[in-house]
């Protein structure tokens, strides 16, 4: 099992890799524990903490002998060039396969997909009771400064998977506005590692209080079944009548106070006016609250609704159903009988009206 150690030394040292005598330096005593997490690179590294305890890092260099240097670089001040061996320059880099296995055995996930390039990975699959399949991604920072806005960008391409991240340093509301808009969940290491006593938590998450009920299942989705095969219709009364594979059903939105429906119930009513949906731009006021309405709307459709694959297909903040929604009879002729009401009654009054008392 990794240990915490061995993350909090990744953070510092980046997944690209660092000289032995740096991991050696961060791991102490759990050294030998985790050396089976790294792996050699070819050739040396390019720099190494520097041994005498000084904050600075030198830059590694071979001298005419075949050994090494470590010389202060040229933005620091000048200092004696220090002696280091092959073996403490030595470059070694997390061995993800060796990770991702251990990892799976902690957190009760299949280690079983491997992508081979980037710092945000699929490592394998994970699988609570019978919902759909979700991939496990690992994202391990290079220790640059642009780390940030390069784990948003990636996370930017995933859609509903778990994604596994050293600390909660991480976390940032960049990455939060995300993990709503693309289904995403986090699990931090260094938090998780510290309160997991050997009991699985990706596979079969424990029940947490507050945790969202899920709907009951509307349809027995059969093989075969995808989005675009699914139709719609929004009706009065709070309703959603619901056609796929020559099965009819029905839902019933309940109302959030004496005269309105929930929000989902107004969604669905507007992705069948619109076509789609789109969210506030970022930066608006009303962008995280609406997101988040929105978020739930799919949290339930997919409730009730529990076809495989995406419901969506996205473009930036524009969301287009695969599946059709359209208004229903019924829901067509209330609204042509509001509008001819509205057509035919008074004018309200109003005081600048000339029909007012106070022009006349």
């Amino acid at each position: 099992m990794t240990t915490t150690s061995f993350w909090r030394a990744l953070e510092i040292l980046g997944a690209n890799g660092a000289a032995v005598c740096d991991w050696t330096s961060h791991l102490g005593s759990d050294w030998e524990n985790c050396r089976r997490f790294l792996k050699a690179h070819p050739g040396h590294a390019a720099y190494v903490l520097d041994p005498r305890g000084l904050t600075a890092r030198l830059d590694v260099v071979q001298d005419e002998a075949g050994g090494f240097l470590g010389i202060v670089g040229d933005d620091a001040p000048c200092g004696p060039p220090v002696g280091l061996n092959a073996d403490d320059v030595a470059l070694m880099v997390p061995d993800w396969q060796s990770i991702a296995v251990s990892l799976g055995e902690s957190l009760g996930f299949a280690a079983n997909r491997f992508e081979s390039h980037g710092l945000t990975r699929q490592i394998g699959t994970a699988q609570n009771g019978t919902d759909p399949v979700r991939p496990v991604v690992l994202c391990l920072p290079a220790g640059h400064i642009g780390d940030r806005g390069r784990i948003a960008a990636d996370f930017a391409s995933r859609r509903d998977v778990t994604i596994l991240l050293p600390s909660a340093k991480w976390v940032t509301p960049a990455i939060q506005a995300l993990v709503s808009a693309n289904r995403l969940k986090l699990v931090t290491l260094v938090e998780q590692l510290e309160r997991t006593a050997a009991v699985p938590t990706l596979a079969t998450p424990p029940a947490t209080a507050g945790g969202r009920v899920r709907k009951k299942a509307l349809f027995r989705i059969q093989s075969g079944w995808r989005w675009d095969m699914l139709a719609i219709e929004v009706a009065c009364g709070g309703r959603m009548i619901a056609n796929c594979g020559g099965q009819r059903k029905e839902h019933g939105f309940r109302k959030s106070n004496s005269k309105s429906y929930t929000k989902e119930y107004e969604i669905l009513m507007k992705l069948a006016a619109n076509g789609n949906w789109r969210n506030p731009p970022g930066g608006s006021p009303t962008n995280e609250a609406v997101r988040k309405q929105f978020f739930r709307f799919r949290n339930t459709l997919e409730d009730l609704i529990p076809i495989p694959g995406d419901a969506f297909d996205v473009d930036g903040d524009v969301w287009t159903p695969k599946f059709s929604v359209a208004l229903s009879a019924d829901m067509t002729e209330t609204k042509k009988e509001i509008r001819a009401k509205r057509d035919t009654d008074e004018p309200a009054w109003h005081p600048l009206s000339r029909q007012s008392s106070l022009l006349r």
